[in-house]
Formats: structure tokens, C-alpha cells, sequence
């Protein structure tokens, strides 16, 4: 085991050394393996956590024609359909309720205020006051 850890440190000090196009090569493989074992423990735990799906869509009706299970690709592509098709109604509740937001706005800028204007009918000074006399200032 002391053997198999000097040789991995080995090679990260080579790498570690080495130039930028070949630490370039090695982070994308190391990435690239990685994002491979996520996704297939990823599939594994979907495949075995998940219920079969009981609501049947058409590609479904043809693979039970054909005696064949629901595989994961399968699952994911009806999850991925029922997802889409509630993205699309979703989507389309959007549209209608921006287009009736726009046309209310519409009606209100198009709304015109009508305004009168009268005068001479109102008198401020009452006929039955008593007068004031003015008052001298200082």
C-alpha cells in the first residue's frame, strides 16, 4: 500500500510539473469520469427508489406490446414528456394573462377623462353676515 500511495505522488508531482495543455487533458478526464460515476449511481438509486409509473402514455402502450419493462430510459423520457407538456400549459396560462394584463392597460391609457367646468353660480360672501370692520395693524 506504501508503494501504490509513493506512486500516486509521484505522478501528482509530475503533473504538477507538467504543462498546461496536458493539465488541461487531465482535469477534463478526471471531470469527465467523475460526472460517469455520478449519473450511474444517479440511474441506479432512480431505478430503484422510484414506483413504475402506472399512467400509461403511447410510447408505453407500444414497449407493453412488446413485453418489455419500463427501463430508465423509458421512465425519464415519460417524466421528461409530462414535464414538457406541463411547461407548455403553464407557458400558455402566461400568454393569456400577459395578453389580458396588455389589454387592460391598453383600455386604460385609451380612456379619456370628460371634464366641465361651470362658474358664476357659487357666491362665498353670505348676505346674512355681519360685517367685519378692519382692523388696523401697528
Amino acid at each position: 500500500m506504501p508503494k501504490a500511495i509513493a506512486n500516486i505522488e509521484r505522478k501528482i508531482k509530475e503533473l504538477q510539473r507538467a504543462p498546461d495543455n496536458v493539465k488541461t487533458r487531465w482535469l477534463v478526464g478526471a471531470c469527465a469520469t467523475a460526472m460517469i460515476f455520478v449519473i450511474g449511481f444517479w440511474v441506479i438509486y432512480m431505478n430503484a427508489t422510484l414506483p413504475k409509473i402506472e399512467k400509461k402514455s403511447q410510447a408505453a402502450e407500444t414497449a407493453d406490446t412488446t413485453n418489455k419493462k419500463d427501463g430508465t430510459g423509458e421512465v425519464f423520457f415519460l417524466g421528461l414528456r409530462t414535464l414538457t407538456d406541463d411547461f407548455k400549459t403553464r407557458l400558455e396560462d402566461f400568454k393569456n394573462q400577459v395578453g389580458q394584463n396588455a389589454n387592460a392597460f391598453k383600455k386604460r391609457i385609451e380612456k379619456t377623462n370628460e371634464f366641465s367646468l361651470e362658474g358664476g353660480q357659487s357666491n362665498f360672501q353670505s348676505e346674512n353676515a355681519d360685517e367685519i370692520s378692519p382692523t388696523p395693524l401697528p
